[in-house]
């Protein structure tokens, strides 16, 4: 499957320093278009609807039952496949709902477009390029400290993500270039992103969900 997500502000370098807020405004620009995503693409919107007992069972519907379920002859109860996903992922208090994760057996590669003002000076211009690609990385990801989202206001009730992990980036591609914009109110590290999203099977080439 592929799908561009966009985000238009500034995006910090990581550097030896957390960017939580930075971060987190990222985090919550994606998580309105990944929720929009899951709604209007007709493949997740019936997947999300695929109602089975666990995670495996929901993306193979050949998956055996286990053995304490032949053996007692029960039949579990069964939730809708973004349920199991919210369950499966709920950390810190929050309902993260990751596209990516390694219980559907997907990873993603991302084609980045990082349009910044003034590109053509220098290539290292408003802030380091490799630090602010973590950052991204980052806010693409369901975090890894609870403790950064007691400083902002209640999350989303599900909170929308591409990967439950950053690990699951198999591939990533960057380019810049020079954003022809005239706006006093943009500081230096200002940007507009275009993240082309390619999502696939583990070793097997692109086929989408």
């Amino acid at each position: 499957m592929k799908f561009r997500l966009t985000y238009s502000g500034s995006v910090l370098s990581s550097g030896n320093k957390p960017k939580a807020e930075n971060k987190h405004e990222l985090r919550l620009a994606f998580h309105e278009q990944l929720s929009i995503l899951w709604i209007a693409n007709p493949i997740l919107k019936d997947f999300s609807k695929v109602e089975s007992p666990n995670l495996e069972r929901a993306i193979s519907p050949d998956y055996a039952a286990t053995l304490n379920e032949g053996i007692l002859g029960q039949i579990p109860d069964k939730f809708p496949y973004s349920d199991l996903l919210v369950k499966e992922h709920e950390k810190f208090g929050v309902k993260w709902h990751p596209l990516v994760t390694p219980e559907n057996k997907l990873v993603c590669e991302l084609n980045i477009l990082m349009l910044r003002p003034n590109d053509h000076k220098s290539v290292v211009q408003g802030g380091d390029i490799d630090g602010r690609i973590k950052t991204i990385f980052d806010s693409l990801s369901v975090p890894t400290n609870g403790d950064v989202l007691s400083k902002f206001p209640a999350a989303p009730s599900v909170f929308y993500t591409l990967l439950s992990d950053d690990s699951l980036i198999a591939k990533v591609s960057v380019d810049t270039d020079e954003l022809l914009l005239r706006d006093p109110s943009c500081d230096k590290h200002h940007v507009q992103l275009i993240i082309e999203v390619n999502t696939r099977r583990r070793n097997e080439p692109y086929i989408g969900l």
